[in-house]
């Protein structure tokens, strides 16, 4: 069976996925800065969160004029299958942080149990 690229892969997620975001109050904002200072730090979640079966993809987003990380677990029977989480920010770093900061500060790992809204960490 040929595999699929990954832009079939996200454009097939996109067609059944539901975007999951929360704004982020400045006490919020203040916490994710805190935990995650430096580029390690992040990269140490995000290597945590590869390993736990998510995938992510990191792009320039025109409409919002700004940084956007997309998460979604790579089989659609996983706890979050079905969703994509979105982090938004004025680097790609601040999207990534983002993303891992909702995912396991504000959803506690689960996508589907607050309202869905823009966001972004600025």
């Amino acid at each position: 069976m040929a595999k699929k690229s990954s832009t079939q892969m996200m454009k097939k997620q996109n067609e059944r996925s539901r975007y999951v975001s929360v704004d982020l109050s400045v006490k919020q904002k203040a916490d994710m800065k805190a935990r995650f200072p430096d580029d390690s730090s992040v990269f140490e979640w995000l290597f945590k969160m590869a390993e736990e079966g998510y995938r992510f993809m990191v792009k320039y987003d025109d409409w919002n004029s700004c940084h956007a990380c997309f998460v979604y677990p790579e089989d659609d029977d996983a706890p979050n299958g079905g969703f994509v989480l979105v982090g938004r920010g004025s680097t790609p770093r601040g999207a990534v942080a983002g993303a891992l900061y909702r995912h396991y500060v504000i959803f506690e790992g689960t996508w589907g149990n607050r309202d869905h809204q823009s966001v972004d960490d600025d």
